[in-house]
């Protein structure tokens, strides 16, 4: 029995020994786990101010760009103000005014006719702009080339954009050189 009594205590020793270990690994976790909260704490005080850094750099800079939309906006309103800008011509047949057919529920409207006294035609301004052929009916000088467009100010811009040379025909002229052409050929065939 001795033997058994001995093995007995050995293992009893082992077991021992064992629990005393475990005991340690407990005490190493609790103490593992102490600073893991430490940690945790830590890094929540760390990501706090960063959030609060974060939101008062962008509350920084909405309220810059709030103000930069603000002043765009006084200076559009200026500029809307200014009823010389972005007065149309009226059509009365003067330099620059339209000379468009207008659109009619179906009764007959003639071009407003341009001054020839002042050496004015109906002509047409053209450009290809975006892919789509643009035309402006205007009164210009019957000489003229070229007119001279001003584009739309785009979305929150406070200037113009550069003036657009477009390519400009009087359209008077190009009826008379159709009729006579017109003409021409009549007389030929009545010739034969």
């Amino acid at each position: 029995m001795t033997d058994k009594r001995t093995a007995a205590e050995t293992k009893r020793g082992d077991l021992n020994t064992a629990l005393g270990l475990i005991t340690d690994k407990v005490a190493e976790i609790k103490a593992e786990q102490a600073t893991l909260a430490t940690k945790e704490a830590e890094w929540k005080a760390l990501v706090g101010t960063c959030e609060v850094n974060a939101y008062l750099a962008f509350r920084e800079a909405f309220f810059a760009a709030k103000a930069t939309r603000d002043e765009k906006l006084e200076k559009i309103k200026e500029l809307m103000a200014d009823n010389e800008k972005l007065a149309i011509p009226a059509a009365n047949g003067k330099t620059g005014s339209r000379c468009e057919r207008p659109r009619s529920n179906g009764d007959k409207r003639d071009r407003v006719p341009c001054s020839t006294d002042d050496g004015l035609c109906c002509g047409a301004a053209t450009k290809t702009v975006d892919g789509a052929l643009v035309t402006i009916e205007t009164c210009q000088s019957a000489d003229a080339s070229k007119f001279e467009y001003q584009p739309k100010r785009g979305p929150m811009e406070i200037t113009d954009p550069a003036k657009e040379s477009w390519d400009f025909a009087c359209i008077g002229g190009a009826q008379r050189v159709l009729a006579a052409a017109t003409a021409a050929a009549g007389l030929a065939l009545l010739m034969q």
